[in-house]
């Protein structure tokens, strides 16, 4: 287990929560100071630079079985303490954490029903599904369900018409995991994306889902991948009204949608409307990316590479020179490849406006990887 990884694991945690840490451990052990306490205290207080310093101090001797025994130790106590923590009881949950406060509450009913308390289980199950509805969580909705069923008693008629609501539920996730991992795929895939029958006949599940069940991450995924997907054919007006339907859901609902679906949506639209030639249109919602997406974000040369191409469209070259030398220190850009190539063209088309030929000519020499078929990209100013 690298120290590193356990490290970031104590830092997530606040002052308050790393004071009742250290509470617990020296109440446990009658106020001494365990090595699991003592290793706490050296990775909280940032005095830990590496195993080898670190087992010296608790040990006096290399990192060994034991030393790894201990790091493994303090790691499950400390997932333990962050499940503990992660639910303020005075915040009703949001939608960005109301699918961990649901699957908390559902582990709380598993124990009570495990420890034969399962009228305590089931008011617990309610709200489960109660937090599940209102956060559009299918899976979870199904799960509490299936846990009722079992402990409930019911007549058969109620028996049967619960069990065709949990598969319902089971069906309903399993297809928004499905499209979930679709758009991943056309997302990865370099220019034209390759539709397959399967993913056809996805997209016409996703729409009879979402006619029948307007739920937030139903609209979602049926109107990203039907933009997508019509795109993809050159069908942009059809795309761009898929687009405009979503951006209306999104706006009305913030909380519904979160925060990589709003960036993944921005740059979808924001790419068709400069396919389109909307270049001030697809500014404002690359803008809106970029406000979601940080230095850290997966997602940053997409959001720079759009802003690029939008702003070299309205030939606002300056503009275009900054996001140059902001894209050029992006980590990704330091090894070879076919987003480099891709960087090495946006130069060279920046050169090449600026009437300084013999460099441009050089770096195209650079990205002669790059075609038109694989990439989407126009050689505009040839």
């Amino acid at each position: 287990m690298q120290l590193k990884g356990l490290t970031r694991i104590v830092q997530s945690f606040k002052p308050a929560e790393c004071e009742l840490i250290r509470e617990y451990y020296l109440r446990k052990n009658n106020g001494s100071a365990t090595k699991r306490l003592q290793l706490f205290d050296l990775l909280n207080n940032r005095f830990a630079k590496s195993s080898d310093q670190v087992s010296k101090l608790l040990y006096n001797r290399k990192p060994d079985s034991g030393f790894s025994q201990l790091k493994k130790r303090l790691k499950e106590d400390l997932l333990d303490f962050l499940v503990f923590f992660s639910s303020n009881k005075g915040d009703k949950p949001n939608g960005s954490n109301a699918e961990l406060e649901c699957r908390k509450l559902f582990v709380q009913a598993q124990t009570l029903v495990h420890k034969g308390i399962a009228d305590e289980a089931i008011s617990v199950l309610k709200r489960v599904q109660k937090l599940a509805k209102e956060n559009d969580l299918p899976e979870m909705k199904a799960k509490a369900l299936e846990v009722l069923q079992n402990i409930s008693d019911q007549s058969f008629a109620d028996l049967k018409s619960s069990a065709a609501q949990v598969e319902s539920e089971f069906e309903t996730h399993l297809v928004l995991v499905k499209a979930r991992n679709l758009y991943k795929r056309l997302k990865a895939d370099e220019g034209k994306p390759v539709w397959e029958e399967k993913d056809l006949e996805l997209l016409s599940e996703l729409q009879n889902l979402a006619l029948h069940q307007a739920t937030p991450r139903l609209q979602y995924w049926y109107h990203l991948i039907k933009m997508v997907y019509n795109k993809s054919q050159g069908q942009l007006a059809r795309a761009y009204h898929s687009g405009l339907i979503l951006n209306q859901a999104i706006q009305d609902n913030l909380m519904g949608y979160h925060k990589n679906q709003q960036l993944d949506f921005f740059l979808e639209i924001s790419d068709l409307l400069y396919a389109t030639g909307k270049y001030r249109k697809a500014e404002l919602y690359t803008r809106k990316a970029e406000m979601l997406c940080g230095n850290a974000c997966p997602d940053l040369l997409r959001v720079l590479r759009l802003r690029f191409m939008v702003h070299f469209g309205q030939k606002q070259f300056k503009v275009c020179d900054q996001l140059l030398s902001s894209a050029m220190l992006h980590p990704a850009l330091k090894q070879e490849g076919s987003e480099k190539q891709v960087w090495q063209f946006f130069e060279a088309c920046t050169h090449f406006e600026e009437g300084n030929y013999p460099v441009p000519q050089a770096l195209l020499q650079q990205c002669i990887g790059l075609h038109r078929d694989k990439t989407g990209l126009f050689l505009e100013t040839r």
